[in-house]
């Protein structure tokens, strides 16, 4: 009970001394924010959407500080950040790896030997790295999917306004208030760059920073030759959201034939640990014979790198390019 006491004593205290030391530094970075908010805030009218302008001014990569823009994983985590969708600042997202990487370590070493502390805290510290970066990119997969899901609606949508006269922005304009987030929010984000001055191809570029889409790039390759060269746009789009649509429902099979796959894969990456984890609650003293032996740290670590490795060579193999 002593041991448990100072672990979750050691563990608050990391935690308000990291946060007070992301505030701080977030203070120091914030001199204009509030200037800023008071031009920005303005919530945008699509149903489903609940970040403000500023949110977005603020997960945009580009306000990241110069000094540490450059840094690998702070420019690929702000990345991250802003394509998922989730009003987190970058600080907070740290605040949440050092949160979790503590709660790992804690009830790691409750499970584990005192001697092994020091391994315990590098896997605690990666796994609390993995977590959230494992949770944007779902959060980024799942907005991806959505997207997709609206577009040939939006694209069918946009075809009838474009043939009844209405102007390219109308057509934009239409998608952003007659479709839910996350494509109706996008499009009015896109329809306020284009009210303030910027071009359409512009825009739509600026959404694919935002949602990294193949579609959409098809889109803003069509939508770019037509305002370059000519074209009948109304035609292209039509098509395209023909190409879309069936491409969607080849994904739905694809998905469906490789189902007993994928979870083939995470079955057996997972299992050999949940049975672990039983036996060590079942028998602590069951691992306790064989963790003298010198090479049983690294043995651990050996099977968890193959578990690893079977899990990304099963996704590999139930993967299908469409």
């Amino acid at each position: 009970m002593l041991a448990l006491f100072a672990y979750l004593v050691v563990g608050v205290g990391v935690f308000f001394i990291t946060d007070a030391a992301f505030v701080f530094w977030r203070n120091l970075r914030g001199t204009g924010d509030a200037a800023v908010r008071r031009r920005l805030a303005r919530d945008v009218v699509t149903p489903g959407m609940t970040p403000s302008r500023y949110d977005l001014w603020r997960n945009d990569p580009a306000q990241t500080p110069p000094s540490l823009r450059d840094v690998f994983l702070i420019k690929q985590l702000s990345r991250l950040i802003y394509q998922s969708g989730v009003m987190l600042p970058i600080s907070r997202a740290f605040l949440y790896m050092v949160i979790l990487a503590a709660t790992f370590f804690i009830v790691s070493a409750l499970l584990v030997p005192v001697r092994f502390l020091p391994e315990t805290a590098i896997v605690s510290f990666f796994l609390g790295i993995f977590a959230v970066v494992f949770a944007l990119v779902f959060l980024r997969r799942r907005k991806l999917n959505k997207f997709e899901e609206q577009l040939p609606d939006a694209l069918d949508l946009m075809v009838r306004s474009l043939k009844i006269g209405h102007p390219l922005t109308g057509a934009i304009s239409m998608i952003a208030k007659e479709m839910d987030a996350p494509i109706g929010s996008e499009f009015k984000i896109a329809y306020d760059e284009i009210t303030y001055g910027s071009d359409v191809p512009t825009a739509i570029k600026t959404m694919l920073d935002r949602v990294s889409s193949i579609d959409l790039k098809y889109i803003s390759m069509a939508v770019q030759i037509q305002q370059e060269s000519g074209g009948n746009l109304v035609e292209s789009l039509a098509k395209l959201s023909t190409v879309i649509r069936d491409r969607f429902r080849m994904f739905r099979k694809v998905k469906a034939i490789t189902a007993e796959g994928r979870f083939s894969a995470w079955l057996l990456s997972f299992f050999p640990l949940g049975i672990a984890l039983v036996l060590q609650l079942i028998r602590p003293d069951y691992y306790t014979q064989v963790s003298d032996y010198v090479y049983f740290p690294y043995l651990v670590i050996l099977v968890g790198i193959l578990l690893i490795v079977n899990l990304i060579a099963m996704r590999v193999l139930t993967t299908l390019k469409v």
